[in-house]
This record gives structure tokens, sequence and C-alpha cells, in this order.
């Protein structure tokens, strides 16, 4: 069956290259930049926490796709005739965004029939994994190019991220305070904003365990809500490279979207 349209996403979504391959999406990665001015490029998980654990002090930032790496993604399949639907971490926060739009005009400098959209999901890297997600939902339910990328732009800044760094040396009366306090954070922005529909992940760093008790009180605080959700529709992910950086190495949270 011929592709309908193709969805590229920056590296901020965080997503895991069996996750990239089952929600068909292409990953365009950011570069890893460490005080010594190394750039790493798909710099592994296990291997850049361990980084940033070994080296706090150190400045470690991550640095967006290049202009060319997106030109290298965007033509073949422009060549090919297939739409590009590009989404793109916060515009304000990241020059990713922009990179992508200077790759777009570029290809249609050449090929000026080529149908590209680059979307500022307007979120951060929780966020955008969730903004990412639903664009591979919609693909798939067999909305097209044009509906989906309408649909995308209603959504788009409509969610939050409740993040905390659980550090190795928190006291165990600080963490549960923590995270009682993440708690109430998303349960005041869904008593606020009371979305009919929407998804919601918990996000981890090292500690899978952390992340599985914290579904379990999300879950119960939801239903209590009235909302009739299960352990599928509140999945775990490791959190990335980008993310990792604002909230530290041993990161733990959620992150919520709400749909139009």
């Amino acid at each position: 069956m011929k592709e309908t349209f193709r969805i590229i996403s920056d590296g901020a979504c965080d997503i895991s290259k069996e996750e990239a391959a089952r929600w068909n999406v292409t990953i365009v990665p950011f570069y890893v930049s460490f005080q010594d001015k190394i750039f790493v490029k798909n710099m592994k998980l296990r291997r850049f926490y361990q980084r940033l654990t070994e080296l706090p002090k150190k400045r470690v930032r991550m640095v967006p796709p290049r202009v060319s790496d997106y030109v290298k993604v965007f033509l073949p399949l422009a060549e090919a005739g297939i739409p590009i639907l590009c989404l793109c971490m916060d515009g304000t926060v990241s020059r990713s965004l922009c990179h992508a739009q200077i790759a777009r005009q570029q290809i249609l400098e050449r090929l000026p029939k080529a149908v590209i959209e680059v979307v500022d999901s307007h979120a951060d890297p929780a966020l955008h994994m969730l903004f990412v997600k639903e664009a591979s939902r919609l693909q798939k339910d067999g909305f097209s190019f044009y509906g989906t990328t309408a649909r995308l732009k209603r959504i788009r800044g409509r969610g939050k991220a409740f993040f905390i760094s659980c550090k190795s040396g928190y006291r165990l009366k600080r963490k549960r305070h923590a995270v009682k306090e993440s708690l109430d954070q998303l349960m005041r922005y869904l008593k606020k904003e009371t979305p009919k529909r929407f998804s919601i992940s918990i996000g981890y760093g090292y500690n899978y365990g952390e992340a599985a008790n914290l579904r379990s009180m999300v879950l119960k605080k939801l239903r209590a809500l009235g909302y009739p959700i299960t352990e599928k529709d509140v999945p775990l992910y490791r959190m990335g490279r980008v993310e990792s950086l604002k909230t530290g190495p041993a990161p733990l949270g959620v992150a919520i979207l709400k749909h139009a």
C-alpha cells in the first residue's frame, strides 16, 4: 500500500527505536554536548545517565539537529512524492523548529511541489512525546495528512508535565513528599481543565519500580474522578536525554495532553 504521509519528529520526543518503528515515526536526533565540546549523536541512554551522574558540575546540553540533518531526511521523501509532517518541540526553547523550517524551504526551492508541514508542538519533551504519539494514532485511524495536521494544531500546548528529580541521595520522606506534590498538581489540573479525552504517561529515569508505583497512584486518583482508565492507558516510558537535562539524572513524573 502506498504511504499516505510520513511523520517526522526531532529527538525531543525521547522515544526508543522500537517505539519509533511501532508508531511509524522517523526521528531526527539531537546531539549531546559535554563541557569538553564533544558532540555525540545517538549516545546510548544508559551511558548518558552515567555521565550526568559522574560529572554533575560539568555543563551538559542538547544541540538540536542541523539543517542538513533535516534535509537528509526530507529529500528522499519529497522526491518520492510523500507528504511530510514534521513535529518539533517548543520553538521558543530550541532551534530545532527553526532548522526544520529552513530545511523545508531548501527542499521547496528544489522541489516546488513537495508537501512539507513543520508544526511546533508548543511542548517540552515529555508532552512532545504524547503529541507525536497522537499523530501516529490519527494516521493509523485513517486520517489524511491535512486532517491530522489540523487536529494536531488544535491540541498543541494543551497539556502539562509534572516532573520531579528523585535523586539517589533523597531521603524517603522527601521523595514521598515530592511525588505527592506532583500528584496534587495533576489533580488540580484535571479538575480545572476537565478534559473529556486525554493521553497520559509516566516517565522515569533509573527506577522502573518507582514509575510502576506512581502509575498505581495515578490510576487510583483518576478512577476516583470518574475516568474509566486502565493500566494500559497509562504507559511507562524511560525518559531520554533531552528531558533528563531539565529534571536531572533520575527523573520521575507524569505528563498529560488534552485532546480536542
